[in-house]
């Protein structure tokens, strides 16, 4: 009974700690992926490298849509029943 408990205590914590490591890595995608667009359409615009700045917007794109996608999952909730 006391083991049970513990266990279940532990559980979660692991998923609680795993909740926040998930938001501050989506925080920091979500940042990365528009930085990304920024710079790709500075790059396009300014003629500096057209191709390369195009890459980059769609890879932020890509980046933004992938980070969205990650965020509705609710990972910690399948860890946790």
């Amino acid at each position: 009974m006391v083991i049970e408990r513990d266990a279940q205590y532990f559980m979660e914590y692991i998923a609680n700690r795993f909740e926040e490591v998930l938001r501050v890595l989506i925080f920091i995608g979500n940042i990365a992926a528009i930085i990304t667009i920024i710079v790709g359409c500075i790059m396009w615009l300014s003629r500096f490298d057209p191709n390369g700045g195009k890459r980059l917007l769609l890879y932020g794109i890509i980046l933004a849509i992938i980070i969205k996608f990650l965020a509705t999952l609710k990972l910690p909730s399948m860890i946790m029943p």
